[in-house]
């Protein structure tokens, strides 16, 4: 089973061979739609392996980044359990892998398996969290300090001790999920490389002070 389905860690073993068994695994590439918005949606989506951004279309035809989605999320959550409409559009930032799971296998699972339902609560409490934190940032935090908090959960992704990494998506991209425009995130970023707290080449960051640049975000 390896990496699949780490989102839905059960007590019961049996519980997650049991959805990996009566689901579906789907490899998508960079720049590949996994669902788009105001599609009818009967599927829960599990992030076995890459990057997803989620996408808004808004009434004036602006793009809004609401999510980046990564190993271990769930994905299309309040369609699959409300309205049954999708509120997004997931498109993969580069090659990845999603589980995905039908309402009547999810049901059957629950029905067998009734810790599932704790460990679903527990995943999408999660993803509450991780979206109200990011929209407390946008509200009340300097462009320079968005861009900290961004790097700094970046860094928090990845082994300890690394110190490089590739940003996910391009420029442009991360300046919307930031709420600010391409240029002011090339000037935050220019800030934060002047100060010396990191070192920037095309995607890759490289972190120097990682303890400013925390207490910065």
């Amino acid at each position: 089973m390896n990496s699949a389905l780490i989102g839905l860690i059960t007590a019961d073993t049996n519980c997650r061979s049991w959805l990996y068994s009566h689901s579906i695994r789907l490899a998508l590439a960079p720049e590949e739609l996994l669902f788009r918005q105001g599609e009818q949606n009967r599927h829960l989506f599990h992030v076995d392996r890459g990057v997803f951004k989620l996408t808004r279309l808004l009434e004036d035809g602006r793009e809004q980044i609401t999510h980046l989605a990564k190993r271990g999320d769930l994905l299309g959550a309040p369609s699959f359990f409300g309205k049954g409409t999708l509120d997004a559009s997931a498109i993969a930032m580069a090659n990845g892998l999603v589980t995905v799971i039908e309402a009547d296998q999810l049901g059957e699972a629950l029905r067998l398996f009734p810790s599932l339902s704790s460990s679903l609560l527990a995943s999408l409490a999660e993803r509450v969290t991780q979206m109200t934190a990011h929209l407390e940032r946008l509200t009340s935090r300097t462009p320079e300090q968005r861009v900290a908090g961004y790097l700094i959960d970046e860094l928090n992704n990845r082994p300890k001790f690394v110190e490089s990494f590739v940003l996910a998506m391009k420029k442009s991209d991360l300046a919307i999920y930031l709420g600010m425009t391409p240029e002011t995130f090339s000037r935050s970023l220019k800030k934060l490389e002047d100060r010396r707290m990191i070192e920037v080449n095309g995607r890759e960051i490289r972190i120097k002070h990682q303890d400013a640049i925390l207490a910065m975000s």
